[in-house]
Protein backbone atom coordinates (compact mmCIF):
# COMPACT_ATOMS: atom_id res chain seq x y z
CA UNK A 1 0.00 0.00 0.00
CA UNK A 2 3.04 2.61 0.80
CA UNK A 3 4.69 1.47 -2.81
CA UNK A 4 1.36 2.54 -4.40
CA UNK A 5 0.79 5.68 -2.59
CA UNK A 6 3.84 6.45 -3.57
CA UNK A 7 3.49 5.95 -7.63
CA UNK A 8 0.40 8.36 -7.79
CA UNK A 9 1.74 11.03 -5.69
CA UNK A 10 1.74 14.73 -6.65
CA UNK A 11 5.06 15.12 -7.95
CA UNK A 12 5.23 12.11 -9.77
CA UNK A 13 1.90 13.60 -11.49
CA UNK A 14 3.44 16.91 -12.20
CA UNK A 15 6.20 15.25 -13.82
CA UNK A 16 4.36 12.60 -15.87
CA UNK A 17 2.13 15.64 -17.03
CA UNK A 18 4.82 17.34 -18.11
CA UNK A 19 6.52 14.50 -20.11
CA UNK A 20 2.89 14.15 -22.03
CA UNK A 21 2.85 18.10 -23.11
CA UNK A 22 6.13 17.91 -24.30
CA UNK A 23 5.62 14.98 -26.60
CA UNK A 24 2.43 16.37 -27.80
CA UNK A 25 3.62 19.64 -28.84
CA UNK A 26 6.94 17.48 -30.42
CA UNK A 27 4.61 15.70 -32.93
CA UNK A 28 1.31 18.01 -34.36
CA UNK A 29 1.28 21.94 -35.45
CA UNK A 30 -1.65 23.62 -35.56
CA UNK A 31 -2.94 26.16 -38.22
CA UNK A 32 -5.02 29.04 -38.09
CA UNK A 33 -8.71 29.18 -37.88
CA UNK A 34 -10.37 29.09 -41.43
CA UNK A 35 -14.01 29.47 -42.86
CA UNK A 36 -15.22 25.95 -44.17
CA UNK A 37 -15.19 25.46 -47.86
CA UNK A 38 -18.70 23.89 -50.20
CA UNK A 39 -18.63 22.66 -53.19
CA UNK A 40 -21.67 23.87 -55.03
CA UNK A 41 -24.56 23.03 -57.84
CA UNK A 42 -24.58 25.88 -59.91
CA UNK A 43 -27.51 25.96 -63.27
CA UNK A 44 -27.52 28.08 -65.94
CA UNK A 45 -30.57 28.04 -68.23
CA UNK A 46 -29.58 28.80 -71.84
CA UNK A 47 -32.66 27.42 -74.16
CA UNK A 48 -35.82 27.08 -73.80
CA UNK A 49 -37.66 26.48 -77.22
CA UNK A 50 -40.66 24.90 -78.45
CA UNK A 51 -41.04 24.83 -82.21
CA UNK A 52 -44.57 23.87 -82.46
CA UNK A 53 -47.12 23.23 -86.05
CA UNK A 54 -48.64 26.26 -84.92
CA UNK A 55 -45.47 28.85 -86.01
CA UNK A 56 -45.37 26.55 -89.38
CA UNK A 57 -48.34 28.02 -90.12
CA UNK A 58 -47.44 31.30 -89.37
CA UNK A 59 -45.40 31.24 -91.50
CA UNK A 60 -47.13 30.07 -94.64
CA UNK A 61 -50.49 31.59 -95.98
CA UNK A 62 -52.08 28.10 -97.17
CA UNK A 63 -51.47 25.91 -93.66
CA UNK A 64 -54.11 27.49 -91.10
CA UNK A 65 -55.08 25.98 -87.55
CA UNK A 66 -58.89 25.35 -87.16
CA UNK A 67 -59.70 23.61 -83.90
CA UNK A 68 -57.47 20.36 -82.97
CA UNK A 69 -56.52 20.03 -87.08
CA UNK A 70 -53.90 21.61 -89.10
CA UNK A 71 -55.27 22.34 -92.27
CA UNK A 72 -53.44 22.29 -95.75
CA UNK A 73 -55.86 25.57 -97.19
CA UNK A 74 -56.18 27.36 -100.37
CA UNK A 75 -58.63 30.06 -100.17
CA UNK A 76 -59.30 32.64 -103.01
CA UNK A 77 -61.78 35.44 -102.84
CA UNK A 78 -62.97 36.20 -106.52
CA UNK A 79 -64.13 39.72 -107.70
CA UNK A 80 -67.96 40.50 -106.89
CA UNK A 81 -70.02 40.10 -109.46
CA UNK A 82 -72.36 43.03 -109.88
CA UNK A 83 -75.54 41.82 -111.39
CA UNK A 84 -76.77 45.17 -113.17
CA UNK A 85 -74.42 44.29 -115.06
CA UNK A 86 -76.04 41.20 -116.51
CA UNK A 87 -80.04 42.60 -115.79
CA UNK A 88 -80.49 43.51 -119.30
CA UNK A 89 -82.32 42.62 -122.89
CA UNK A 90 -81.39 43.55 -126.04
CA UNK A 91 -84.44 44.31 -126.40
CA UNK A 92 -86.71 43.80 -129.43
CA UNK A 93 -87.83 45.01 -133.11
CA UNK A 94 -91.19 45.04 -134.98
CA UNK A 95 -91.78 46.71 -138.74
CA UNK A 96 -95.70 47.64 -139.07
CA UNK A 97 -97.05 48.72 -142.30
CA UNK A 98 -100.29 51.50 -141.62
CA UNK A 99 -102.27 51.28 -144.87
CA UNK A 100 -103.92 54.05 -146.13
CA UNK A 101 -106.35 54.05 -149.69
CA UNK A 102 -106.07 56.36 -152.46
CA UNK A 103 -108.53 59.04 -152.07
CA UNK A 104 -108.24 58.41 -148.90
CA UNK A 105 -111.48 60.95 -147.46
CA UNK A 106 -110.66 63.71 -145.09
CA UNK A 107 -110.32 63.47 -142.39
CA UNK A 108 -109.24 59.82 -142.51
CA UNK A 109 -107.08 57.54 -140.00
CA UNK A 110 -106.28 53.82 -139.61
CA UNK A 111 -104.84 52.26 -136.47
CA UNK A 112 -102.94 49.03 -136.28
CA UNK A 113 -101.72 47.12 -133.00
CA UNK A 114 -98.95 44.67 -133.31
CA UNK A 115 -96.81 43.33 -130.54
CA UNK A 116 -93.08 43.47 -129.38
CA UNK A 117 -91.13 40.10 -128.15
CA UNK A 118 -88.18 40.31 -126.01
CA UNK A 119 -86.10 37.41 -125.67
CA UNK A 120 -87.36 35.39 -122.78
CA UNK A 121 -83.80 34.97 -120.62
CA UNK A 122 -85.40 37.38 -118.32
CA UNK A 123 -89.48 37.51 -118.22
CA UNK A 124 -90.65 40.66 -116.89
CA UNK A 125 -93.06 41.50 -114.78
CA UNK A 126 -92.55 44.93 -113.44
CA UNK A 127 -89.24 46.31 -113.45
CA UNK A 128 -87.83 50.20 -113.84
CA UNK A 129 -85.41 50.68 -116.51
CA UNK A 130 -81.73 52.10 -115.69
CA UNK A 131 -80.85 52.86 -119.19
CA UNK A 132 -82.37 52.20 -123.02
CA UNK A 133 -84.38 53.57 -125.81
CA UNK A 134 -87.36 53.57 -127.76
CA UNK A 135 -85.89 53.92 -131.72
CA UNK A 136 -88.55 54.97 -134.21
CA UNK A 137 -88.34 54.98 -137.67
CA UNK A 138 -91.25 55.91 -140.71
CA UNK A 139 -91.30 55.67 -144.19
CA UNK A 140 -94.20 57.25 -145.76
CA UNK A 141 -94.89 56.01 -149.22
CA UNK A 142 -98.12 58.11 -149.91
CA UNK A 143 -98.50 61.65 -150.62
CA UNK A 144 -100.71 62.25 -147.66
CA UNK A 145 -98.95 64.13 -144.65
CA UNK A 146 -99.71 61.92 -141.71
CA UNK A 147 -99.61 62.10 -138.14
CA UNK A 148 -98.53 59.06 -136.13
CA UNK A 149 -98.92 58.49 -133.07
CA UNK A 150 -97.86 55.16 -130.98
CA UNK A 151 -99.28 53.85 -127.92
CA UNK A 152 -96.70 51.59 -125.25
CA UNK A 153 -99.20 51.17 -122.55
CA UNK A 154 -96.50 48.72 -120.60
CA UNK A 155 -94.16 51.79 -120.53
CA UNK A 156 -95.00 54.86 -118.52
CA UNK A 157 -93.29 57.56 -116.55
CA UNK A 158 -94.19 59.19 -113.73
CA UNK A 159 -97.69 57.32 -113.61
CA UNK A 160 -98.57 58.42 -117.54
CA UNK A 161 -98.16 56.34 -120.89
CA UNK A 162 -95.46 57.77 -122.51
CA UNK A 163 -96.29 60.36 -125.22
CA UNK A 164 -94.83 59.31 -128.74
CA UNK A 165 -96.81 62.01 -131.07
CA UNK A 166 -94.33 62.26 -134.85
CA UNK A 167 -95.89 64.02 -137.83
CA UNK A 168 -94.33 63.30 -141.37
CA UNK A 169 -94.36 64.41 -144.55
CA UNK A 170 -95.47 62.80 -148.05
CA UNK A 171 -92.91 60.34 -149.22
CA UNK A 172 -91.14 61.31 -145.79
CA UNK A 173 -88.31 59.68 -144.11
CA UNK A 174 -87.81 60.13 -140.44
CA UNK A 175 -85.72 58.40 -137.72
CA UNK A 176 -86.20 59.27 -134.17
CA UNK A 177 -85.21 58.45 -130.78
CA UNK A 178 -86.66 58.04 -127.01
CA UNK A 179 -84.47 57.58 -123.88
CA UNK A 180 -85.73 55.20 -121.04
CA UNK A 181 -84.03 56.16 -118.37
CA UNK A 182 -86.29 55.56 -115.20
CA UNK A 183 -88.91 54.48 -117.21
CA UNK A 184 -91.45 51.74 -115.46
CA UNK A 185 -92.29 48.67 -117.42
CA UNK A 186 -94.86 46.60 -116.92
CA UNK A 187 -94.49 43.58 -119.16
CA UNK A 188 -97.29 41.28 -116.75
CA UNK A 189 -94.78 38.23 -116.83
CA UNK A 190 -95.49 37.58 -120.78
CA UNK A 191 -92.50 39.00 -122.15
CA UNK A 192 -94.55 40.60 -124.87
CA UNK A 193 -95.19 44.22 -125.25
CA UNK A 194 -97.91 45.03 -127.26
CA UNK A 195 -98.25 48.29 -129.04
CA UNK A 196 -100.38 50.57 -131.30
CA UNK A 197 -99.86 52.82 -134.36
CA UNK A 198 -102.34 55.17 -135.71
CA UNK A 199 -101.83 57.33 -138.75
CA UNK A 200 -103.65 60.40 -139.32
CA UNK A 201 -103.87 62.26 -143.16
CA UNK A 202 -103.08 65.74 -142.08
CA UNK A 203 -102.00 66.95 -145.16
CA UNK A 204 -101.59 65.84 -148.86
CA UNK A 205 -100.00 66.68 -152.21
CA UNK A 206 -101.79 64.13 -154.12
CA UNK A 207 -104.17 61.12 -153.52
CA UNK A 208 -101.92 58.39 -153.69
CA UNK A 209 -102.22 56.21 -151.25
CA UNK A 210 -99.93 52.98 -149.88
CA UNK A 211 -98.06 52.12 -146.39
CA UNK A 212 -96.68 54.12 -143.67
CA UNK A 213 -94.10 51.51 -142.76
CA UNK A 214 -93.15 52.27 -138.81
CA UNK A 215 -90.35 50.07 -137.45
CA UNK A 216 -90.27 49.98 -133.55
CA UNK A 217 -87.39 48.89 -131.65
CA UNK A 218 -86.73 48.50 -128.28
CA UNK A 219 -83.20 48.35 -127.59
CA UNK A 220 -80.21 48.35 -124.98
CA UNK A 221 -82.29 47.84 -121.68
CA UNK A 222 -80.61 47.95 -118.47
CA UNK A 223 -82.54 47.03 -115.64
CA UNK A 224 -82.66 49.45 -112.27
CA UNK A 225 -85.05 46.94 -110.64
CA UNK A 226 -86.95 43.66 -111.84
CA UNK A 227 -89.57 41.78 -110.36
CA UNK A 228 -90.05 38.33 -112.82
CA UNK A 229 -88.58 35.06 -113.81
CA UNK A 230 -84.86 34.85 -114.81
CA UNK A 231 -83.60 31.75 -116.80
CA UNK A 232 -80.40 30.96 -116.25
CA UNK A 233 -78.78 34.66 -117.16
CA UNK A 234 -75.02 33.93 -117.17
CA UNK A 235 -72.88 35.83 -115.44
CA UNK A 236 -69.66 35.55 -116.89
CA UNK A 237 -66.42 35.24 -114.39
CA UNK A 238 -63.04 36.49 -116.24
CA UNK A 239 -59.82 34.42 -115.40
CA UNK A 240 -58.94 34.74 -112.38
CA UNK A 241 -55.51 33.55 -110.86
CA UNK A 242 -54.03 32.78 -107.40
CA UNK A 243 -50.55 32.04 -106.13
CA UNK A 244 -49.76 28.92 -104.15
CA UNK A 245 -47.30 30.22 -101.06
CA UNK A 246 -45.89 26.68 -99.58
CA UNK A 247 -43.20 26.60 -96.74
CA UNK A 248 -39.94 24.83 -97.48
CA UNK A 249 -40.98 22.50 -94.83
CA UNK A 250 -43.95 21.03 -97.29
CA UNK A 251 -42.19 20.77 -100.83
CA UNK A 252 -42.99 17.42 -102.41
CA UNK A 253 -45.96 17.02 -99.61
CA UNK A 254 -48.59 14.39 -100.26
CA UNK A 255 -51.94 14.50 -98.47
CA UNK A 256 -54.53 11.81 -98.19
CA UNK A 257 -58.07 13.59 -98.90
CA UNK A 258 -59.08 17.21 -99.44
CA UNK A 259 -62.44 19.06 -100.18
CA UNK A 260 -62.77 22.08 -102.35
CA UNK A 261 -66.27 23.99 -102.11
CA UNK A 262 -67.38 27.41 -103.45
CA UNK A 263 -68.66 29.55 -100.59
CA UNK A 264 -70.85 32.53 -101.76
CA UNK A 265 -72.33 35.52 -100.19
CA UNK A 266 -74.94 36.89 -101.90
CA UNK A 267 -77.47 39.75 -101.73
CA UNK A 268 -80.43 38.26 -103.15
CA UNK A 269 -82.89 35.65 -102.73
CA UNK A 270 -82.32 33.48 -106.35
CA UNK A 271 -81.31 29.93 -107.36
CA UNK A 272 -77.55 30.06 -108.59
CA UNK A 273 -75.64 27.17 -110.87
CA UNK A 274 -72.06 27.29 -110.23
CA UNK A 275 -69.81 26.01 -113.80
CA UNK A 276 -66.17 26.59 -112.62
CA UNK A 277 -63.08 25.21 -114.40
CA UNK A 278 -60.14 25.05 -112.11
CA UNK A 279 -56.66 24.52 -113.10
CA UNK A 280 -53.27 24.11 -111.87
CA UNK A 281 -50.81 25.55 -113.43
CA UNK A 282 -46.73 25.04 -113.24
CA UNK A 283 -47.51 21.61 -111.48
CA UNK A 284 -44.33 20.86 -109.55
CA UNK A 285 -45.18 16.54 -109.65
CA UNK A 286 -46.53 16.13 -113.11
CA UNK A 287 -48.42 12.87 -113.49
CA UNK A 288 -51.56 14.71 -111.68
CA UNK A 289 -54.46 15.98 -112.08
CA UNK A 290 -54.50 19.81 -113.81
CA UNK A 291 -57.89 20.35 -114.38
CA UNK A 292 -61.09 20.19 -112.20
CA UNK A 293 -64.65 20.71 -113.26
CA UNK A 294 -67.04 21.84 -111.00
CA UNK A 295 -70.93 22.24 -111.25
CA UNK A 296 -72.96 22.60 -108.27
CA UNK A 297 -75.99 24.35 -107.76
CA UNK A 298 -77.70 26.28 -104.98
CA UNK A 299 -81.55 26.36 -104.87
CA UNK A 300 -82.25 27.86 -101.57
CA UNK A 301 -80.23 31.02 -101.31
CA UNK A 302 -81.58 32.86 -98.39
CA UNK A 303 -80.83 36.54 -99.81
CA UNK A 304 -79.31 37.96 -96.10
CA UNK A 305 -75.79 38.11 -97.25
CA UNK A 306 -74.76 35.45 -95.16
CA UNK A 307 -71.77 33.00 -96.65
CA UNK A 308 -73.35 29.53 -98.09
CA UNK A 309 -71.09 26.36 -98.26
CA UNK A 310 -72.83 24.29 -99.83
CA UNK A 311 -71.36 24.32 -103.54
CA UNK A 312 -69.39 21.53 -103.06
CA UNK A 313 -67.48 18.66 -105.29
CA UNK A 314 -67.58 15.58 -103.97
CA UNK A 315 -64.79 13.65 -105.50
CA UNK A 316 -61.94 14.08 -102.48
CA UNK A 317 -59.48 11.93 -103.62
CA UNK A 318 -59.91 13.78 -107.04
CA UNK A 319 -58.71 17.27 -105.88
CA UNK A 320 -56.32 15.78 -103.50
CA UNK A 321 -54.31 14.34 -106.78
CA UNK A 322 -54.82 18.02 -107.74
CA UNK A 323 -53.27 19.60 -104.57
CA UNK A 324 -50.41 16.92 -104.59
CA UNK A 325 -49.43 17.92 -108.03
CA UNK A 326 -48.00 21.48 -105.75
CA UNK A 327 -48.95 23.47 -108.91
CA UNK A 328 -47.32 27.12 -108.45
CA UNK A 329 -50.72 29.06 -109.53
CA UNK A 330 -54.74 28.25 -109.78
CA UNK A 331 -56.76 29.83 -112.42
CA UNK A 332 -60.20 29.59 -111.71
CA UNK A 333 -62.79 30.48 -114.99
CA UNK A 334 -65.90 29.50 -115.68
CA UNK A 335 -70.19 31.22 -114.90
CA UNK A 336 -72.50 31.59 -112.71
CA UNK A 337 -75.66 31.01 -114.16
CA UNK A 338 -78.95 32.35 -111.86
CA UNK A 339 -82.59 32.00 -111.75
CA UNK A 340 -84.39 28.69 -112.77
CA UNK A 341 -86.69 29.88 -115.18
CA UNK A 342 -89.70 29.30 -112.54
CA UNK A 343 -88.92 31.32 -109.37
CA UNK A 344 -90.70 35.04 -109.43
CA UNK A 345 -87.21 37.10 -107.75
CA UNK A 346 -86.70 40.41 -107.17
CA UNK A 347 -83.29 42.14 -108.33
CA UNK A 348 -82.16 45.39 -108.02
CA UNK A 349 -78.78 46.56 -110.04
CA UNK A 350 -77.02 46.78 -106.93
CA UNK A 351 -77.37 43.00 -105.40
CA UNK A 352 -73.60 41.54 -105.73
CA UNK A 353 -72.31 37.68 -106.06
CA UNK A 354 -69.33 37.40 -104.01
CA UNK A 355 -67.60 33.69 -104.26
CA UNK A 356 -64.71 32.46 -102.65
CA UNK A 357 -63.07 29.15 -104.35
CA UNK A 358 -62.09 27.02 -100.68
CA UNK A 359 -59.59 24.05 -101.04
CA UNK A 360 -59.16 22.74 -97.27
CA UNK A 361 -57.41 19.02 -96.27
CA UNK A 362 -55.98 18.44 -93.07
CA UNK A 363 -52.91 17.70 -92.57
CA UNK A 364 -52.86 13.54 -92.91
CA UNK A 365 -49.84 13.72 -95.07
CA UNK A 366 -46.73 12.19 -96.03
CA UNK A 367 -43.65 14.22 -95.83
CA UNK A 368 -40.18 14.08 -97.14
CA UNK A 369 -37.11 14.83 -95.46
CA UNK A 370 -36.47 18.79 -95.22
CA UNK A 371 -34.35 21.33 -93.25
CA UNK A 372 -35.41 24.22 -91.16
CA UNK A 373 -32.91 26.64 -89.42
CA UNK A 374 -34.65 29.19 -86.45
CA UNK A 375 -33.42 32.86 -86.75
CA UNK A 376 -30.53 33.13 -84.65
CA UNK A 377 -31.57 33.97 -81.05
CA UNK A 378 -29.20 35.66 -77.70
CA UNK A 379 -28.23 34.24 -74.92
CA UNK A 380 -27.35 36.95 -71.84
CA UNK A 381 -25.37 35.84 -69.01
CA UNK A 382 -25.62 37.88 -65.88
CA UNK A 383 -22.21 39.17 -64.41
CA UNK A 384 -22.95 37.28 -61.14
CA UNK A 385 -22.63 34.24 -63.08
CA UNK A 386 -20.30 34.72 -65.53
CA UNK A 387 -18.21 35.54 -62.16
CA UNK A 388 -18.79 32.33 -60.59
CA UNK A 389 -17.72 31.08 -63.82
CA UNK A 390 -14.46 32.45 -64.25
CA UNK A 391 -13.11 32.49 -60.68
CA UNK A 392 -14.68 29.09 -58.60
CA UNK A 393 -15.21 26.83 -61.34
CA UNK A 394 -14.83 22.98 -60.61
CA UNK A 395 -16.04 21.48 -63.26
CA UNK A 396 -18.93 22.07 -66.02
CA UNK A 397 -21.21 20.12 -68.77
CA UNK A 398 -23.19 21.41 -71.16
CA UNK A 399 -26.80 19.67 -70.70
CA UNK A 400 -29.32 19.44 -74.14
CA UNK A 401 -32.86 17.72 -73.69
CA UNK A 402 -35.19 17.55 -76.70
CA UNK A 403 -39.19 15.94 -76.49
CA UNK A 404 -40.18 15.24 -80.12
CA UNK A 405 -44.18 15.07 -80.20
CA UNK A 406 -44.42 15.19 -84.09
CA UNK A 407 -45.03 11.86 -85.96
CA UNK A 408 -41.80 12.14 -87.21
CA UNK A 409 -37.99 11.48 -86.94
CA UNK A 410 -35.71 14.36 -86.79
CA UNK A 411 -31.99 15.70 -86.27
CA UNK A 412 -30.87 18.34 -84.06
CA UNK A 413 -28.02 20.53 -84.05
CA UNK A 414 -27.69 23.24 -81.57
CA UNK A 415 -25.18 26.27 -82.42
CA UNK A 416 -23.71 28.65 -80.26
CA UNK A 417 -21.33 31.71 -81.52
CA UNK A 418 -20.14 34.56 -79.95
CA UNK A 419 -20.56 36.88 -83.54
CA UNK A 420 -22.38 34.99 -85.85
CA UNK A 421 -25.90 36.82 -85.25
CA UNK A 422 -27.92 36.46 -88.88
CA UNK A 423 -28.43 32.86 -90.26
CA UNK A 424 -26.58 33.30 -93.54
CA UNK A 425 -23.00 33.09 -91.08
CA UNK A 426 -24.34 31.03 -88.83
CA UNK A 427 -25.35 28.15 -91.01
CA UNK A 428 -22.80 28.68 -93.60
CA UNK A 429 -20.82 25.81 -94.86
CA UNK A 430 -18.02 27.77 -95.17
CA UNK A 431 -18.38 29.13 -91.09
CA UNK A 432 -17.60 27.14 -87.59
CA UNK A 433 -19.45 28.21 -85.00
CA UNK A 434 -17.64 28.72 -81.55
CA UNK A 435 -19.62 25.36 -80.20
CA UNK A 436 -21.80 22.86 -82.27
CA UNK A 437 -23.84 20.38 -80.26
CA UNK A 438 -25.11 17.38 -82.19
CA UNK A 439 -26.41 16.53 -84.50
CA UNK A 440 -28.77 14.55 -81.89
CA UNK A 441 -31.13 12.03 -83.27
CA UNK A 442 -34.29 11.58 -82.50
CA UNK A 443 -36.80 8.89 -82.98
CA UNK A 444 -40.39 9.67 -83.66
CA UNK A 445 -43.11 9.50 -81.11
CA UNK A 446 -45.20 7.03 -80.63
CA UNK A 447 -48.30 7.19 -82.45
CA UNK A 448 -51.73 4.97 -82.60
CA UNK A 449 -54.65 4.74 -84.86
CA UNK A 450 -54.68 5.33 -88.36
CA UNK A 451 -53.55 7.86 -89.60
CA UNK A 452 -51.10 8.17 -86.75
CA UNK A 453 -51.68 10.40 -83.67
CA UNK A 454 -49.26 11.10 -81.53
CA UNK A 455 -49.75 9.71 -77.88
CA UNK A 456 -46.74 11.28 -76.06
CA UNK A 457 -43.26 12.72 -76.54
CA UNK A 458 -39.86 10.79 -77.30
CA UNK A 459 -37.34 12.30 -75.13
CA UNK A 460 -33.76 12.55 -75.56
CA UNK A 461 -31.12 13.83 -73.11
CA UNK A 462 -27.18 14.50 -74.36
CA UNK A 463 -24.92 16.05 -71.83
CA UNK A 464 -21.01 17.03 -72.90
CA UNK A 465 -18.26 18.11 -70.78
CA UNK A 466 -16.83 21.57 -72.03
CA UNK A 467 -13.16 21.95 -72.19
CA UNK A 468 -11.48 25.28 -71.32
CA UNK A 469 -11.58 26.92 -74.61
CA UNK A 470 -15.29 26.11 -75.30
CA UNK A 471 -16.21 27.53 -71.46
CA UNK A 472 -14.77 30.71 -72.51
CA UNK A 473 -17.71 31.25 -74.97
CA UNK A 474 -20.24 31.71 -71.90
CA UNK A 475 -17.75 34.28 -69.89
CA UNK A 476 -19.20 36.61 -72.16
CA UNK A 477 -22.33 38.79 -71.40
CA UNK A 478 -23.71 38.23 -74.89
CA UNK A 479 -24.04 34.61 -77.24
CA UNK A 480 -26.11 33.84 -79.92
CA UNK A 481 -27.77 30.79 -80.65
CA UNK A 482 -29.58 28.98 -83.20
CA UNK A 483 -31.47 25.59 -83.84
CA UNK A 484 -31.30 23.36 -87.06
CA UNK A 485 -33.95 20.99 -87.63
CA UNK A 486 -34.10 18.32 -90.00
CA UNK A 487 -37.55 16.05 -89.82
CA UNK A 488 -36.59 12.53 -91.22
CA UNK A 489 -39.82 12.23 -93.45
CA UNK A 490 -42.26 9.89 -93.01
CA UNK A 491 -40.89 7.21 -95.59
CA UNK A 492 -44.35 7.12 -97.44
CA UNK A 493 -46.56 6.56 -94.28
CA UNK A 494 -49.22 8.78 -93.97
CA UNK A 495 -49.75 10.54 -90.60
CA UNK A 496 -51.95 13.10 -89.18
CA UNK A 497 -50.29 16.43 -87.62
CA UNK A 498 -51.84 18.31 -84.84
CA UNK A 499 -51.56 21.95 -84.03
CA UNK A 500 -50.26 20.63 -80.28
CA UNK A 501 -47.33 18.70 -81.56
CA UNK A 502 -44.24 19.78 -81.39
CA UNK A 503 -40.45 19.72 -80.54
CA UNK A 504 -38.73 21.30 -77.33
CA UNK A 505 -35.37 22.12 -76.64
CA UNK A 506 -33.97 22.48 -73.23
CA UNK A 507 -30.59 23.66 -72.81
CA UNK A 508 -28.38 24.56 -69.70
CA UNK A 509 -25.03 24.96 -67.77
CA UNK A 510 -24.66 22.24 -65.03
CA UNK A 511 -21.77 23.59 -63.24
CA UNK A 512 -19.72 22.95 -59.72
CA UNK A 513 -18.03 25.99 -58.23
CA UNK A 514 -16.46 26.47 -55.06
CA UNK A 515 -17.45 28.58 -52.43
CA UNK A 516 -16.20 29.24 -48.77
CA UNK A 517 -19.01 31.47 -47.99
CA UNK A 518 -22.25 29.81 -47.27
CA UNK A 519 -24.88 29.60 -49.97
CA UNK A 520 -27.91 31.25 -50.41
CA UNK A 521 -30.94 29.53 -51.95
CA UNK A 522 -31.56 31.42 -54.62
CA UNK A 523 -28.25 31.67 -55.45
CA UNK A 524 -27.55 27.61 -56.07
CA UNK A 525 -29.96 27.75 -58.15
CA UNK A 526 -28.33 29.75 -61.09
CA UNK A 527 -28.47 33.46 -62.27
CA UNK A 528 -28.42 32.55 -66.13
CA UNK A 529 -31.63 34.57 -68.24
Amino acid sequence: MEKYRRLFNPLFILFTGVILVSLFLHRCTFKSPSAPVWDVGFIIPLISEKYTMEKLADESDNIEIQGNQVLFNIDHELDPIEIGDYLKTNGAEKMTHIPLPNNAPDPFENMVNDILTIPDSIVVNNAVIKSGQVQVTINNQTDYGVRIDISIPSLNQNGSELPITLDISPGGYLNWFLPLDLVEFNAGGTNQIAYSAKATITWRTGNQGGNVEVNVNISDIFFQEITGTLNRVHLGLEDQSMEINLPDELEGFRIHSANLKLALRVGVQIPIIADLIIEAINPRNPGFPTLISFQDSITNVTGDGVMVDTLEFTNDLEVAGFINGQPEEIVVNGSLKIGDGQSTVTVVDTNTIKAKVLFKAPLTVTLPDYITETDPDTIEIDEDARERLRDNLMSVDLEVMIDNHLPLGASVSVFFDSTASDSATLYSPSYTPNLTIGPLQLDPAPVAGIPGLVTGPASSTLSIDLDKEQLELFERPEIFFGTRLQILGTAGQMVQVRPTDYIDITARLNAVVRTKIPENEEEEEGGGE
